[in-house]
């Protein structure tokens, strides 16, 4: 099954569900943020799903264009370390 990583502005949040319900109807198995279980370390889930997803999905909007998150996952996937840092 093809695995679909989906970043999006909070803000977008109610037109990306509707989108991914689609794309989970058609068969993709899509992460989005909401699947990180209580208790999960975000940003290891994060890193997991970003790195081992088959497709990126950013959905671009006035508000993830102002979200430094959003893209920082465009820029920085899959490990969200920035430019040239030391490893």
């Amino acid at each position: 099954m093809t695995k679909v990583f989906v970043s999006y502005a909070r803000d977008d949040k109610v037109i990306v569900e509707t989108i991914v319900k689609e794309l989970q109807d058609l068969g993709l198995d899509v992460w989005i943020d909401t699947h990180a279980k209580g208790g999960t370390l975000f940003g290891s889930a994060l890193a997991n799903a970003m790195a081992t997803c088959d497709c990126f999905i950013l959905f671009i909007s006035s508000s993830s264009i102002k979200s430094d998150g959003a893209v920082a996952k465009l820029i920085f996937p899959p490990t969200l370390s920035g430019p040239n840092k030391e490893k």
